[in-house]
């Protein structure tokens, strides 16, 4: 894992580097270099958290498709997670742990996501969830290519991520208007 994170952030670096130049160029506000290279350092890391280690099970990617095991993998019934078995002692700690996580890894981009680009409250609703959604559908994929069956597939992932978005953008919404030094890129409308 550790070997993901620095090659993410290695990878982060020459894209930060490259676009640092480019916003040289066509004079852009120092600021807005710094906020951008603080969001693509955030989605670097959170995909090399989320999407990492792909580890090859050797057999070819029809094998891996065909003998995934779906049914074990895969949970679209929200709140119905093996978390909720009575008989397990740190069932509640595992549950919180989880919907925490996941909550917690999404918030920097509803915090960043409308410093950067225009947005309304229904768009980041909708981004909210399509970063959900994406987070476990590519997670779904290579687990499926590369054979990887450590990784669950679950609704409530995807409605923790939301969340954590929707949290952040709260967070970031009241930060500026309490405080309006700070641009946020959003629209009043609904």
């Amino acid at each position: 894992m550790i070997r993901q994170s620095l090659e993410a952030m290695v990878f982060s670096l020459i894209i930060i580097g490259s676009l640092a130049l480019w916003m040289i160029v066509k004079k852009k506000d120092l600021s807005q270099i710094i906020l951008y290279s603080i969001f693509i350092l955030y989605i670097s890391g959170a995909i090399a958290q989320v999407w990492s280690p792909p580890n090859n099970s050797g057999k070819s990617i029809i094998e891996n498709i065909k003998n995934y095991p779906y049914s074990e993998l895969i949970h679209i019934i929200p709140l119905k997670q093996q978390y909720f078995d009575i008989h397990q002692t740190d069932a509640v700690l595992r549950l919180i742990k989880s919907y925490l996580l996941n909550i917690l890894l999404t918030m920097p981009f509803g915090v960043l996501f409308p410093l950067i680009k225009n947005t309304t409250t229904r768009s980041m609703t909708l981004i909210a969830i399509l970063v959900g959604l994406t987070a476990e559908f590519v997670q779904l994929l290579l687990g499926m290519v590369f054979g990887n069956q450590y990784r669950i597939t679950h609704i409530d992932d995807v409605l923790m991520n939301a969340t954590g978005v929707m949290l952040g953008y709260a967070i970031i919404t009241l930060f500026t208007r309490r405080y309006p030094l700070i641009s946020l890129k959003t629209k009043t409308q609904v």
